[in-house]
């Protein structure tokens, strides 16, 4: 594998994977720990990570996520660019990092992006809402920048309730028809709000924008 990028995002118990040199994406599951309601799964490596970070590590290189020279026993992977949730603290991004140091090695550059931000490769100004493990979050995107963000209860809205939201996040969205769209847990029951989402595309679109393609 000749580039020396690499693009991750990660659902339920999973990371997955691409390059911009290959439409695949490759899937890497942690099936053995815990699930936790309002944990993002990755905080269950950490008693392991050592094993489960080595254990990562063969896996890419059996996909040629990682080019790496087995005579001079070196993986030349130079940075990997991570879709993270819109709602993910400092020291869950922190921890993120430490793991693909240890998964890849240390002179990596772990790059971290926010979901809203990868939704769409066309839209200047758009809205996002997004149900985390944990939470809504409500995001207003306007030339590549979050100008308002709503972190709210993670349970059902109306359609009614989440059009207010949309509407009052900030005064520049009032009286525009911007378009909206949805991602996570039961967000495809909202079908008049706006449009789903799917990782794929997600993973898709950052590998495009970050490249340049």
């Amino acid at each position: 594998m000749k580039n020396n990028n690499c693009f991750s995002i990660m659902r339920d118990k999973s990371f997955y994977f691409m390059t911009n040199e290959d439409s695949s994406i490759y899937q890497y599951s942690f099936d053995e720990i815990e699930s936790i309601p309002g944990i993002y799964f990755f905080a269950n490596l950490f008693e392991k990570y050592h094993v489960y970070a080595k254990d990562l590590k063969k896996s890419m290189i059996k996909n040629e996520l990682l080019n790496r020279s087995f005579v001079l026993k070196k993986n030349f992977l130079k940075e990997i660019n991570i879709a993270v949730p819109d709602d993910i603290q400092p020291i869950e991004k922190r921890f993120l990092e430490e793991f693909f140091f240890i998964a890849i090695k240390n002179s990596v550059k772990v790059k971290f992006t926010f979901e809203n931000m990868l939704v769409t490769t066309e839209d200047k100004e758009y809205i996002c809402l997004y149900k985390t493990c944990r939470m809504l979050v409500v995001s207003y995107i306007s030339n590549k920048q979050i100008k308002a963000k709503l972190l709210l209860e993670r349970k059902d809205y109306t359609e009614a309730e989440l059009k207010e939201f949309i509407d009052n996040i900030h005064y520049d969205v009032r009286g525009k028809r911007l378009k909206v769209y949805l991602i996570g847990y039961k967000m495809g029951e909202c079908p008049s709000i706006g449009q789903v989402v799917e990782y794929e595309q997600i993973l898709r679109n950052f590998a495009q924008t970050t490249t340049g393609a």
